[in-house]
């Protein structure tokens, strides 16, 4: 496989090899199905890889197109009302409609230093699924702070597949290391936060 060199992220071949990894994680995997505190929403985990993958899904009343929109141009501040941990949210570089850097930052609780993430985000089609992909990568412009520590997307994607004009499935699946010495605790808040953004499109889309 293509090596991952740190201006890898500007090529469409790149873009193609995570977009064909992300097919195949929802698709096959060793999930076990994890209780939910949210109608509608069934979520999973699969514990077989060195992070754990998160994946949880539930039909939303809106187009697949509408979703994706409301999510891919949520802004900082809507973001920061459904996670009060959220520090920031900003784009370090447009590389095409469809493209991005993003850079996002934490607030962890003490004594656990509060975390960082930059990362690729992009968009693919196929058939009438839409798939919003994000995976970390390096950027000059936002080397490493001393006050956080950098955490690793190793993959993540919201999918919505298409029921009918006005109805989707909604999926999100993610595997994120946040790096560094992290107590249980904080890693199961975090699992619990996947089931709950698919119950935040309910919001987005109302």
């Amino acid at each position: 496989k293509k090596k991952r060199n740190n201006m890898s992220f500007r090529e469409p071949e790149y873009r193609q090899q995570i977009f064909e990894q992300v097919k195949e994680l929802v698709s096959g995997g060793n999930f076990t199905q994890i209780k939910t505190d949210f109608d509608g929403v069934e979520a999973f985990t699969d514990e077989s890889h060195d992070v754990t993958l998160v994946k949880a899904s539930g039909v939303i009343n809106s187009s697949a197109d509408a979703l994706f929109d409301a999510v891919w141009s949520q802004t900082e501040e809507s973001k920061k009302q459904e996670d009060e941990s959220l520090i920031e949210d900003s784009i370090v570089e447009q590389l095409d409609e469809y493209a991005m850097v993003k850079y996002q930052s934490y607030k962890c609780p003490f004594p656990i230093t509060n975390r960082d993430f930059l990362f690729l985000r992009f968009r693919v089609d196929e058939d009438s699924t839409i798939y919003h992909i994000d995976i970390s990568c390096e950027h000059d412009e936002k080397p490493e702070r001393r006050s956080f520590v950098r955490g690793k997307i190793v993959i993540a994607a919201y999918i919505y597949e298409t029921i009918d004009e006005s109805s989707c499935k909604a999926t999100y699946i993610t595997q994120v290391d946040p790096c560094g010495s992290i107590p249980k605790f904080f890693v199961n808040r975090n699992v619990e936060k996947v089931p709950a953004r698919i119950n935040d499109f309910k919001r987005l889309v109302a």
